[in-house]
Parts: structure tokens; sequence; C-alpha cells
């Protein structure tokens, strides 16, 4: 099982693939429930939450800034905690690429083929030893073929002169370069080059941080199911008291105060009774905070405070009062924004962020897309029988809001679809007219040649220089490169993640 978006669905993560080469899948080795759930403050209780977060780790730790492989889990304490893209950390197993047979549900069992330097790989309904036998009278008897090119260091796809065409990303191609993510349609089968490699870790990561005190940040964009890890991390630390989420861009800005540390009666106008506020309706439990991001300037010195001595004032007040709570907080805001003060306290930021998941948008992650999309069709009460065509249109679009655009969309299937039929192209565009007219396009250009910045957003190595020079060029001014690329500041913000750029090491 794996976290994705909103959902904890099965994954097609086979241990051995089709070359034989083991996966490196090693479980965490989690004692649930061992943390003591103490009120907790300074260094010294941060350093045993360290070691016990390291201790669960089978990597190798330096100091008190470690990262563990996978899904974008960062560790580390106060203001000098160091971030580490798992790409910097891991780049062998990041460039292991696999081709992953996702639709029909008939080819689905096939295991990953792994994309390596010695690879040659056939696909068709009659090939020989060194190809892969498809059952698909649209595809040809050998239809397109997965080989290493040298000079570019990456895997290369290319057409065997099929009846139908070799479609990479909707447009049918001769041959292309593939890259993770890449999408190819032979006939009525679908592929997805995918890194498999990274899949399995997101919940051994979330159950890592959940035995130790360290506050986490979660990072996503909206609807990527921050708040169902944050449930996750509640349940598997095993604290006794309540789970207590609260959208801090949801509070007037003069209650956040007693919303946060509560008030005395009288303390205010209108403040009739005491209320103890979200720290101590939280005591013993953990403290949710939705979109940090979101808090003003005046509370974050007061936030921060708290978070260090493990103490809050009610509003009113005159004694502090400690509390036990075990904080989690999300954004969705890229975290570079966060660190370097926009708009937030770096100090605040460092505090919050002694772990760090990033959870991946799912048009980043298209390989859980149809499983997904068939198990929320269930728990709609439906089932998803769906062409291949309309596949196709899952798997290409960008899904602006995530698992919850995906979830709305077979909710409305099930209800506008008797059991039984299949989710056509033609029953997609009724549906959601932007993603089926999206699609319309796409086959009618599919056989024009890519323009020339489709060409180089191909090429990952390009678009990684072109990055670097123009923050050279503008001295590290995020700004300015984006009013170069006639973007705004938060996409390059994304796009330097996306590409582990340190703008201090370039």
């Amino acid at each position: 099982m794996i976290s994705i978006g909103c959902r904890m669905v099965r994954t097609m993560v086979p241990s051995v693939t089709r070359d034989a080469t083991p996966l490196v899948s090693r479980p965490a080795r989690v004692e649930l429930g061992s943390v003591r759930h103490g009120t907790w403050s300074g260094r010294d209780r941060d350093r045993e939450s360290v070691a016990k977060l390291a201790s669960l780790s089978e990597e190798p730790v330096a100091g008190l800034a470690t990262t563990v492989l996978g899904v974008g889990l960062v560790t580390g304490v106060g203001p000098n905690t160091t971030l580490v893209e798992e790409s910097q950390e891991t780049p062998a197993l990041a460039r292991q690429l696999f081709l992953c047979a996702v639709h029909p549900p008939s080819v689905t069992g096939f295991p990953p083929t792994r994309l390596t330097e010695r690879t040659v790989l056939v696909i068709g309904r009659d090939v020989g030893e060194l190809g892969l036998r498809i059952d698909d009278p649209k595809l040809s008897r050998r239809h397109f073929q997965v080989a290493w090119d040298s000079r570019q260091g990456a895997p290369r796809i290319t057409d065997a002169d099929s009846s139908n065409g070799t479609y990479l990303n909707g447009r049918r191609v001769a041959t292309s370069i593939l890259s993770p993510g890449d999408v190819i349609r032979a006939g009525g089968t679908l592929f997805v080059v995918d890194d498999v490699t990274r899949r399995p870790t997101l919940l051994s990561h979330v159950d890592r941080a959940a035995a130790s005190l360290l506050t986490v940040l979660l990072v996503g964009e909206t609807g990527t199911g921050k708040e169902v890890v944050a449930r996750r991390l509640h349940q598997e630390s095993r604290r006794p008291g309540p789970f207590v989420p609260v959208n801090c861009g949801g509070i007037p800005r003069d209650l956040l105060a007693s919303e946060f540390f509560g008030h005395t009666k009288g303390a205010f106008s209108g403040a009739g009774a005491a209320r103890p506020g979200l720290f101590l309706a939280a005591r013993e439990g953990t403290l949710f905070l939705d979109e940090v991001g979101e808090l003003t300037p005046e509370l974050q010195p007061t936030l921060l405070r708290a978070l260090q001595e493990r103490r809050v004032r009610p509003v009113g007040a005159e004694r502090e009062i400690e509390v036990d709570v075990r904080l989690i907080a999300a954004t969705n805001r890229p975290r570079a924004e966060l660190a370097e003060g926009e708009g937030f306290r770096p100090d605040l930021y460092a505090r919050l962020a002694q772990v760090v998941i990033i959870l991946p948008p799912l048009r980043e992650r298209r390989l859980e897309v149809l499983p997904l999309a068939h198990e929320l069709a269930t728990d709609a009460g439906g089932q998803l029988d769906i062409t291949a065509n309309a596949a196709e249109a899952l798997l290409l679009w960008p899904w602006p809001h995530n698992v919850r655009e995906l979830k709305s969309l077979m909710d409305a299937h099930v209800v506008m679809h008797p059991r039984g039929t299949s989710l056509s192209l033609k029953a997609l565009h009724e549906l959601r007219p932007e993603l089926g007219e999206a699609m319309r396009d796409r086959n009618r250009n599919a056989t024009s040649p890519p323009t020339a910045g489709e060409a180089a957003l191909k090429n990952p190595l390009a678009d990684r220089q072109r990055l670097e020079q123009l923050l050279a060029r503008h001295g590290g001014n995020i700004r300015a490169v984006a009013d170069e690329l006639g973007a705004h500041r938060t996409q390059v913000y994304r796009w330097l993640e996306r590409f582990g750029i340190d703008r201090g090491r370039r």
C-alpha cells in the first residue's frame, strides 16, 4: 500500500523485474507506540527525537540532519536544518526507469521492465525472446521497440512501422527519448514510464516520523491529501489525546491569539466565559495547522515561543500553562518561499520543518491514476470499465485539483452512468467537457511535429541548465527569473525543487 493523494491504494510494485534485478524496498523497522508522550522542550529533547528517528532508518546519519531515501523526506533540527533533495543523495536510484503496462486490466499483471543500458525490448503480438507479447488485436506483430540511447544516456522508443502507430503523450512518434511520467499508447494498450524504486517509501516515512516527537511539515498542492497524512501521523504516534485540525487562513485576524491560546473570562469585549484554545484542546494529542503559510506576521513570534517552550499564556492570563502537544503543519506553498522569508519568519519555518514530507501532485504520479480511479469508483458504489481513449485522457490530464478532482469525476460517473456502462471519451466529455476537449485537441494534432518549446521541455537536462543560467544571470533573483520566463514566482520555486537546484550552489 502506498499513500497517493487522499487515498491509500494498492500499487503494482513487484519485488522482481523482467530482468530479474530485485528492487530495493526494505520496510522500516518501526516500533510504534514506543515514544513517551510527556511534556518536552529544549534542544536536548530534540536531539533525542532525531536519534529516535534516525534509529528507525537503515540509512547512515550525519550529525543531527539526515535524508531518508524516498519521496522527499528530509529531517533536521533548528535553524541550521539541512534540506537535502533525494535526487542529490541517491542519483543512481533516481535515474532507474521502468516501463509499466497500465491498461487494459489484463496487462497490469506484467512486471515492470527495467530500462537499462542493456535494454532491447520489443512490444507486439508476435515477438521473440527479447519481447513482451500482448494479445491486443490493434497491435502489430512487432509494434515498437525500446532500447538504450548511449548518446542521450536515456531509453529511446522507436515505432516498428506499426499499422496503427505509436503515441507518446498523445502525439504519434517515429522515435523519441523517454522520460519519467511519459504515457505510451500502442493499439489499445497503455504504458507509463516510471521510477518505481521510489514508490513504496512514503508510508514508511510517515510511520518513521510518527515514532518521533519532531514537528512535521507536510508540503503539497491542494488536494494531495495533507490532512489524511496528518491523521495517519497522529494515529501511528499512538498519542492518547485528540487530533485537532485548524485552517490557519480561516480564522479572523483579531481572534487568532484567543483561538490558538485561549482566553480568560472578561479578557476582551464579548469574552463572557473562559475558553481553553486550540493548544489546550489538543493536549496529549496532535494539533494540525493546515495552510500554515497563511499565518499573520503578528501571531508568528507567539507561536514560535509556544513551540520552543511548550507553554502558552491565554489572552488575559498572568501565568503560562504547560502543554503537551504534537504539532503537524501543512502548506501548499513551495517550502523555499517559507524558508527564505516570503511573508514567513525563517526561524519559525526552521522550527516547523524538523521533518519535511513532500506529497507529489497527481500529475507526477501517473502510474497511480487508473488504480486510484478504479478504487474511487468502487467506493462510490459503482465500477470502472474504461476505454483506452478515456484511460489515456485520464493519464494525460494535469489534474490541477489532484485527487479531489479525480474523486469528483468518479462520483459523477457512478451517478450518471448505470453499472456496466463503459467510461468512453464521449462520456468523459459529457462529464468534464474541458477534459474531453483537451483529448480531442490532442488527437487532432497527434501527427504534427512538436514545437521547439515542447522539444526543449522534453529534455530535463536542458530545462535544468536554462534555469541555472537564468539564476546566474539575475544573481539568484527569483522575481527576475520569473519575469523573463513569463511565469509566476511560485512556479519558479517549484521548478527549482523539481530539478533539485540550490540557489546557493550555482
